[in-house]
């Protein structure tokens, strides 16, 4: 049996290539890709990203963040006031990474006296630089807050969705809105069930 003639390399390569899909597949095919999760919280150390500009695409609210679960809930203001010790106001930032993933950065607000902890006023300060520039952040346990790293390529700017602040809000806090003293986090940060 005789083996069958071996291609050229570079005919087998441009066979190859002609297989692949292009970067922008889905939108040859009609494909929009849909707003189902929008994770909350400071983005990985590894990890590039950009805030949104427009002033209004930051949403104020008072945040009760449970590090043990990672779980962050959105509490209505009049049962903030009631538990005052276990929440805080923040800003939520609308922000995106290089794979054109939303998610929301909170930072913490001043206190009534205007000042912020070294953390959370270099992380505003991270948050209002990435409007312009691709960055990184990094724990400085030593400095007592966070190494900004700017990307050094001329990466393309950030293709944002067209959903606006109230709806990644709605997304990233589904069923995790706490608007009663009743409500089971509550229940069981209280000592009650």
């Amino acid at each position: 049996m005789r083996a069958a003639p071996r291609q050229p390399l570079t005919s087998a390569s441009a066979a190859l290539k002609s297989l692949r899909l292009p970067a922008n597949y889905g939108a040859t095919l009609g494909v929009k890709k849909m707003l189902t999760l929008v994770p909350v919280g400071k983005p990985k150390k590894s990890q590039f990203f950009r805030t949104h500009a427009a002033p209004e695409m930051i949403f104020a609210a008072m945040l009760l963040e449970q590090k043990e679960s990672r779980e962050s809930y959105v509490v209505m203001p009049d049962v903030a006031q009631e538990i005052s010790g276990l929440v805080r106001p923040v800003q939520l930032h609308a922000a995106i990474d290089r794979q054109n993933n939303v998610f929301l950065i909170p930072v913490p607000l001043p206190s009534e006296d205007g000042t912020r902890n070294p953390w959370h006023e270099s992380l505003a300060q991270a948050v209002e630089h990435a409007k312009l520039k691709w960055l990184r952040i990094t724990a400085n346990m030593h400095a007592g807050g966070y190494d900004v790293y700017e990307a050094e390529g001329a990466l393309p700017e950030p293709e944002w969705p067209a959903d606006d602040i109230d709806r990644l809000v709605e997304v990233a806090f589904r069923g995790k809105i706490i608007a009663s003293l009743d409500h089971p986090v509550i229940q069981t940060l209280r000592g009650k069930i």
